[in-house]
């Protein structure tokens, strides 16, 4: 694992890396951390943010089994882990943010201030270096409830992202700092909220999970 002044970084890693449970995985994770998997086509890139709030945990699920199955994208993959260091206080996965701290979902904007402004800032400058033609955003409902996703713009690049985990779009005017509105960079981006972490239903349009979510890369 490499490191930055802000982030950790993997590279394709291997099963021993990860351990063999989500939750193995996160107590190895030291801070936020970027994952990069190569592709097939290495002169594209799609990317995924999950875990900025620390009691999110269904992002960090489906990635960690789908890395573990050591698939061959078709194209280079950026993951981003964001709350690392809340989601590890125990009771693991219960906190949203670090006691006193930002919501990290709130900082994707200047100015960038503060531990979570700084996470915010590199994970960015992360997106505007690999530069992928989509991002998802995953997260999971304070209660419980279906699937959705959430847009800024919606168009048919949106719609058709949001279309491979759920058939409901909600599209919001709302600029508070949050990563969704990278769409703003001309790269379609979703948020996609899985239900309630607890919950386990089966989505409309597929065989999916409202408290999980399946990787269809």
């Amino acid at each position: 694992m490499s490191r930055s002044n802000t982030l950790d970084y993997l590279n394709n890693p291997s099963p021993q890396t990860l351990g063999r449970s989500p939750l193995e995985w996160l107590n190895r994770l030291q801070r936020p951390t970027v994952v990069r998997v190569a592709g097939r086509d290495p002169s594209r890139t799609r990317a995924m943010a999950t875990l900025l709030h620390g009691n999110e945990p269904s992002g960090l699920f489906a990635i960690h089994r789908w890395l573990l199955e050591q698939h061959t994208p078709e194209v280079n993959l950026l993951f981003l882990l964001g709350g690392v260091q809340p989601a590890k206080i125990p009771p693991v996965l219960s906190l949203r943010q670090l006691p006193g701290g930002r919501d990290l979902n709130r900082c994707f904007k200047e100015p960038f201030e503060g531990e979570e402004g700084a996470i915010a800032q590199a994970m960015l400058a992360e997106l505007q270096t690999a530069n992928p033609e989509c991002l998802l955003d995953v997260h999971n409902t304070s209660g419980t409830g279906p699937a959705f996703a959430v847009t800024i713009t919606n168009d048919a690049a949106h719609q058709a992202l949001a279309s491979l985990f759920t058939d409901r779009l909600i599209m919001t005017d709302l600029r508070l700092g949050a990563l969704m509105e990278y769409s703003e960079q001309e790269v379609p981006t979703v948020t996609i909220e899985c239900g309630g972490a607890q919950d386990d239903l089966r989505a409309p349009t597929g065989v999916r999970r409202a408290g999980s979510v399946c990787l269809t890369i």
